[in-house]
């Protein structure tokens, strides 16, 4: 197996037949790839139940996500089948391709030798010296093929490919210098090799070669530093940190570094990553087919792009292999891909932090892994160089297993940093399409034709929103805290919607502080920071002009005193901000039934919330126990938004903000529990009591509605062994549906009501959840 990768990865990076072939680059390596994946694929077939031993069940299900997706894509997906086989010319990134990628990956993880694994990680930089020696040829004008393209490219038949290649090699040659195991001539001749590899990739007018280079450096950097100095630790991650948002801004063609970064076709590539996310938004499932991307970009570019490239300008690339992967293959094989990507990032943080001495050579591979994730993201899956990402990130996996790390990596959320720290990450995207087709049939000869213009519509809205928060809690400190960040992006298109693909970013970051001086007081405050696209105050206009908004800063105060052993006190103040949502601003839905408008004018929501609560919590034995709490509320909110009837007549109905909104009350809650420790089981009593509550309609007039109460009764069950867990119960065993209210009910389906409803009624649950290890 070690040989096969080993040949398959040097040959794929290095074959080139130029008096052979028509397509002298990509065609051959084509061949060798998945000459060398399908071999492994005979012996994944001969011996499957060892094979998923040593790939362990995460990785092999990811897999065998991506071999499916694959099918499906070549079964289902608009675009010729034999292009979505093979791919364009010059690109050849069609299903084999991929197909015979995640073969290599699957052998380089079951390698499972550390010996063969240093081998193959010292592979990349010797390959990289016949590379270099060619291209300096190239550059002294010595190239013995008369290649149409006059530049220095090696083997890879672009520039650009050329120098992120070099890049990755850049980095195995600086990890080479931390192997000890390597006598000191040999360290210090990679170093040399630095140099002269920079050179070429300077003379390529590529920025990809250092990027990868540097970002790879910055890993192998922190991991150097993280064993020496805990102050140059900090040094060295905020001077990253600030390096990064630096280069940042210069791809903005901002700030002191855009001189030295910033690239006409940076611009371009922003444009194809734009088109190609409209081509995944309007083609989710399973996408338009591999290396397909270049027939629709026309349809989804913008009218910026058109312009700026111009009309005729076009693309079967998007420049970035996740959103090629999107836009072909659509959510089906984005999903796997991603999560391949993701469990190796997650294995090799596990195996850094249980590992007390580090491995040069893990550290190299993750570094180079690294530079290739960068590259990936600003550039096209070239074979020659993707079969390196490919075949570090198998690596990564077998690797970490060898040195210890268990089967299950901490892929599930929360992951477990070390005993005191965890973090959690949560993504999400949601996507609804909503088509609306009005057509006029003739009854004798069955003809359909389009029937009024103005009621065919398709609405699309999408959301992305991705969470990480980071907490550190130690026992015998009285200080922990939590830090984290939101970003959430909405868009939506349609006739309903007046904005020309009107969207809303939210980026937000935030840190809270828990300090308990004693056993009975808790102290928690915290503050978040939040950028809105469309809401805020413009912050540093002299350098971001209009592009980057503030929302009012949000900060939060909680305490906790414990007044015995069983009753405690909590307190707790915070503010609150809301933009509207697209909806909210830009929605029109006007039908027989409906006349609601949006409002663009809306201002967004900011509010006060107090809260003050009573925990009483009585245990009656070591398996029973009981719960009893009672809270007050009081809820300020200014320029609430409401949708209100503005037009009795038309049934006219918008969005408006409510100067000023208060709400209070109190609620009541009581939990009775009774744990089965040999079952494995409990059953769970849980009422609530929420008092009237008191507000403002949109005409400033005052209204009560009822109090309530509801009952939940919940039985659980556990299988430890199984790796299983069964819920069951009542929800609202009282049948609570309706509260009076004073309130008129105005709605677009009816004119007034005293009635609100609260819940649906009697519910009866029954849920299985089940621990994939």
């Amino acid at each position: 197996m070690f040989r096969w990768v080993s040949i398959t990865a040097v040959l794929t990076t290095i074959v080139i037949t130029p008096w052979f072939t028509y397509d002298p680059i990509n065609l051959p390596k084509v061949v060798v790839v998945t000459t060398g994946g399908f071999l492994f694929l005979g012996v994944l077939l001969s011996n499957t139940k060892a094979i998923i031993q040593i790939l362990g069940i995460p990785l092999f299900l990811f897999l065998v996500f991506f071999f499916i997706a694959l099918v499906i894509n070549l079964l289902f997906a608009p675009s010729p089948f034999t292009q979505k086989l093979w791919g364009v010319f010059g690109r050849d990134n069609g299903a084999l391709s991929y197909l015979a990628l995640a073969l290599v990956l699957a052998a380089s993880a079951s390698i499972m030798n550390v010996n063969h694994y240093k081998k193959i990680f010292f592979l990349l930089p010797l390959t990289a010296i016949p590379i270099s020696s060619y291209s300096l040829f190239q550059l002294a004008g010595l190239d013995p093929v008369d290649w149409s393209y006059k530049a220095a490219f090696a083997t890879l038949g672009n520039v650009n490919f050329l120098s992120a290649f070099l890049g990755m090699a850049c980095v195995a040659f600086l990890s080479t210098y931390f192997v000890r195991d390597i006598k000191r001539k040999i360290r210090i001749l990679a170093l040399l090799m630095i140099p002269i590899m920079l050179f070429i990739i300077y003379s390529t007018d590529s920025i990809q070669g250092f990027a990868v280079f540097l970002s790879g450096a910055v890993v192998i950097g922190f991991l150097e530093v993280r064993k020496r100095s805990r102050y140059f630790l900090y040094l060295f991650s905020l001077t990253t940190v600030l390096s990064f948002v630096l280069s940042v801004m210069a791809l903005l063609n901002i700030g002191p570094l855009a001189k030295l970064i910033y690239q006409p076709s940076i611009t371009f590539r922003f444009d194809y990553m734009h088109a190609a996310l409209k081509t995944f938004v309007n083609n989710p499932i399973v996408g338009v087919g591999l290396d397909g991307f270049g027939d629709w970009y026309r349809n989804y570019r913008g009218i910026i792009s058109a312009f700026r490239t111009g009309t005729s300008r076009t693309t079967n690339s998007a420049h970035n292999i996740f959103l090629d992967v999107a836009s072909g293959g659509g959510i089906l094989l984005l999903i796997p891909t991603l999560a391949i990507f993701i469990y190796a990032a997650l294995v090799s943080i596990k195996a850094l932090r249980k590992v007390e001495n580090q491995d040069p050579v893990f550290v190299g591979f993750i570094a180079v892994w690294v530079g290739y994730l960068v590259q990936s993201l600003i550039s096209i899956n070239q074979i020659g160089v993707g079969i390196w990402g490919w075949i570090f990130t198998g690596v990564i996996c077998g690797y970490a297993r060898c040195l210890g790390v268990a089967e299950r990596p901490g892929f599930n959320s929360p992951f477990k940093v070390n005993n005191f720290s965890r973090f959690e990450w949560q993504n999400a995207f949601n996507y609804f399409n909503r088509s609306k087709n009005t057509i006029k049939r003739n009854l004798v000869t069955g003809a359909e034709t389009p029937y009024r213009p103005e009621d065919q519509d398709t609405s699309i809205f999408t959301m992305f929103n991705s969470r990480g928060v980071y907490t550190q809690r130690n026992p015998a400190n009285p200080v922990s805290w939590t830090m984290g960040y939101d970003f959430m992006r909405e868009t939506a298109l349609g006739k309903r919607i007046p904005a020309q693909l009107p969207g809303i970013t939210d980026v937000a970051i935030f840190g809270a502080m828990e300090y308990a001086p004693s056993k009975e007081w808790q102290v928690r405050p915290s503050l978040r920071i939040l950028h809105n696209s469309r809401f805020g105050n413009p912050i540093i206009s002299s350098v971001f002009g209009n592009r980057v908004k503030m929302a009012p800063l949000i900060p939060s105060l909680q305490l906790k005193y414990n007044l015995s052993k069983h009753l405690s006190f909590r307190g707790s103040y915070a503010k609150g901000f809301r933009a509207p949502s697209l909806k909210e601003l830009n929605f029109y839905f006007v039908d027989m039934s409906h006349n609601v408008h949006g409002n663009d004018s809306l201002k967004a929501e900011i509010s006060d919330n107090f809260i003050l609560s009573f925990d009483y919590r009585h245990p009656f034995s070591s398996t029973s126990g009981a719960i009893f709490s009672f809270s007050l509320f009081n809820n300020i909110i200014r320029n609430k938004i409401n949708l209100a009837l503005i037009d009795l007549n038309t049934n006219y109905y918008t969005y408006i903000n409510i100067g000023r909104f208060r709400s209070q009350g109190l609620s009541t809650n009581f939990n009775l529990t009774r744990k089965f420790p040999d079952q494995k089981a409990s059953v769970s009593l849980l009422s609530r009591y929420t008092s009237p509550t008191m507000g403002y309609m949109e005409n400033n007039e005052r209204y009560r509605t009822a109090g309530f109460y509801l009952l939940d009764l919940t039985a659980q069950k556990a299988f430890p062994g199984m790796g299983l867990h069964i819920s069951c119960g009542v929800k609202n065993i009282l049948g609570v549906t309706t509260l009076a209210s004073t309130r008129r009910n105005l709605t677009p389906h009816s004119e007034q009501g005293l009635n609100v409803n609260i819940t649906p009624g009697r519910t009866l649950f029954l849920r299985f959840s089940y621990d994939i290890k």
